[in-house]
């Protein structure tokens, strides 16, 4: 297994936002599941005021780098890395590592808030499955609790997703439209934002604008109803329903996934085993806790 490490330093200007990062980060060695990177290790250095972070190496980079590379392969009229069933599969993974997150394990964790859903911090295994990292704005819920308020940290999110203020309540919402704003760039090809445009921000665009702007390779998709506009539909769900559920998001991309005959998980043979199969071990309970789906 390849490793990477990463590395944070406290510094005096930003001590206290450092920290809460370094105990954010933490919550991820509590969080077994398919699509998020597993954190393997932890080590302080108290002398020069440092953090190490150890997970496992995903070869195919974060998902923001991915769809950049394949606007500019269909502008050249080249096929794309990631087709639309890589596409698909990936929506399905990140919403399932959010429903993940959104159900609190009792005796075990609380509910969790991502609270940095976007395609920089979705990386793609060797057969381009997705997992959600970097858990430094996390959140864990208290029991009972769905949502939570900051005053002392002033949040900021990728240009194009939001941008969270102090004083502000932060809830299961907030993933979902992240989320929502990742699938619109995984059905355009096209960044959340343009620099000196606000009005091209895809979070904020229509439902017309977000199906016309759809790369071909959905329109080719033959299913009934058309594929695109149920993801459109679902990203809209996303971006302006505070009533919709992870459970929802689950299920509807599920059927997408049946609909489309489009597996949940990519691999290279039946008798492959992935990162996650070797780093938690759990032999043939597996399957039964959803912790991998090889």
């Amino acid at each position: 297994m390849r490793l990477v490490m990463k590395k944070v330093q406290c510094k005096e200007d930003n001590a206290e936002q450092t920290m809460r990062s370094y105990t954010s980060e933490k919550v991820c060695a509590r969080t077994m599941h398919f699509a998020i990177v597993p954190l393997l290790g932890i080590r302080e250095d108290p002398k020069k005021r440092e953090f190490y972070f150890l997970s496992p190496y995903m070869d195919n980079g974060n998902l923001n780098s991915a769809i950049e590379k394949d606007s500019k392969l269909v502008s050249k009229h080249l096929q794309p890395i990631l087709n639309v069933r890589h596409r698909l599969r990936i929506m399905f993974q990140i919403a399932s590592a959010i429903d993940f997150l959104h159900t609190p394990v009792p005796d075990i964790r609380g509910l969790i808030l991502h609270m940095d859903i976007k395609s920089l911090n979705i990386v793609l295994d060797q057969n381009l499955n997705a997992r959600i990292i970097d858990f430094g704005l996390a959140r864990e819920m208290k029991h009972g609790h769905d949502h939570t308020s900051t005053t002392s940290l002033h949040y900021y999110a990728t240009p194009g997703y939001d941008k969270l203020t102090q004083q502000q309540i932060l809830g299961k919402h907030d993933d979902y439209r992240y989320f929502g704003v990742v699938m619109r760039e995984l059905l355009t090809g096209r960044k959340p934002s343009i620099e000196g445009c606000p009005e091209a921000t895809l979070k904020d665009q229509s439902v017309t604008k977000i199906k016309r702007a759809s790369m071909k390779m959905w329109k080719d998709l033959v299913a009934d109803p058309p594929v695109t506009d149920r993801l459109v539909e679902l990203s809209v769900k996303c971006i302006t329903n505070k009533d919709i559920t992870s459970k929802t998001l689950v299920t509807e991309l599920k059927q997408l996934l049946a609909d489309t005959n489009t597996k949940r998980w990519a691999r290279k043979n039946e008798s492959s085993r992935c990162d996650m199969c070797l780093e938690y071990e759990a032999g043939n309970d597996l399957k039964n806790v959803l912790i991998c789906l090889c």
